[in-house]
């Protein structure tokens, strides 16, 4: 893959509103500067950037290389957010082995989607930022899912992910979560969406876990895998294991395994949430705990 070359002839075609277009920083002609904001690059084909142990934050981000990739996974998302304009596309920040300090998500131009990819669960790690969580969003995405695939959350001091603007976060495959004792997953506010799309394992989570799932003030939270695998073998929910209130919307269908022992409330739903549990709340395994919960001007479903 070559490296970013320099600003050269005006393309000969113009957009619909003819707006003029120069050809720089190609990747295989992924990308087009517009002539009167060259700082951003707005993106005609998906794209890919990568981030190693062993990288510069001045590097390109541009090949899987010690000398072209970036450093550290708030730099790709700071160079995303500031540069590149998505337009809809893909893009994709591979993420080599090693342990990296998470991202705080930042507002993106063009929409499309960010895929965060580990080199396996088993080698790329993810801690906390901000004294907070693995992933954070504090402001709006502009639009621009995100998408976490392969690695570990480290959570033990903090949460796993915490959305509290509109986004649309997906926690999709290959994940482990090391859990702390806090809420995991945690939704604020409306438009603040997180989505559990696949399996997922649950590592020595102890005695002590506030919140599993934890959707407040019209938030949303999915879980839509199959299993839920625990080691450790004893969770104790301090809060309950899944929480929703103030018109927020849980939905859980996905099997805890790996449990032995299983304390405390298995859900409280208030103040006009609803949790969909597609019949499964009675279901063995499904919500754990040694107390049903609390239903107070909630629906369950």
């Amino acid at each position: 893959m070559p490296n970013t070359t320099t600003i050269g002839e005006p393309i000969t075609k113009t957009s619909l509103d003819g707006t003029e277009w120069f050809r720089g920083a190609t990747v295989g002609n992924n990308f087009r500067i517009q002539a009167a904001n060259v700082a951003r690059i707005r993106l005609t084909a998906n794209q890919s950037f990568y981030v190693r142990s062993d990288g510069n934050d001045s590097n390109s981000g541009l090949a899987n290389t010690s000398g072209s990739a970036w450093l550290t996974l708030q730099h790709a998302m700071a160079y995303i957010s500031s540069t590149i304009d998505i337009a809809g596309f893909s893009v994709t920040v591979n993420i080599g082995t090693g342990s990296f300090v998470g991202v705080s998500v930042l507002s993106c131009v063009g929409g499309g989607s960010i895929s965060w990819v580990g080199n396996g669960s088993a080698n790329t790690t993810i801690t906390i930022i901000n004294s907070d969580a693995c992933v954070e969003v504090l402001q709006s995405s502009g639009g621009t899912s995100h998408s976490w695939f392969s690695v570990t959350f480290d959570s033990t001091s903090g949460l796993v992910a915490i959305v509290q603007s509109p986004a649309v976060l997906l926690l999709r495959t290959g994940l482990i979560i090391n859990a702390s004792s806090q809420r995991q997953i945690f939704a604020q506010g409306y438009g603040s969406s997180i989505q559990m799309t696949s399996d997922f394992t649950l590592n020595n989570p102890g005695t002590n876990i506030a919140a599993l799932g934890y959707a407040q003030q019209q938030a949303v939270i999915r879980f839509d895998g199959n299993t839920i695998t625990v080691t450790g073998n004893q969770i104790n929910w301090t809060t309950s294991g899944f929480y929703a209130d103030t018109l927020s919307f849980l939905q859980q269908q996905m099997q805890f395994a790996g449990v032995t022992t299983a304390t405390g409330k298995k859900y409280q739903i208030k103040s006009n949430a609803v949790m969909n549990t597609f019949g499964l709340i009675d279901t063995a395994n499904y919500f754990i705990g040694d107390t049903d919960g609390d239903v107070f001007n909630g629906v369950i479903i």
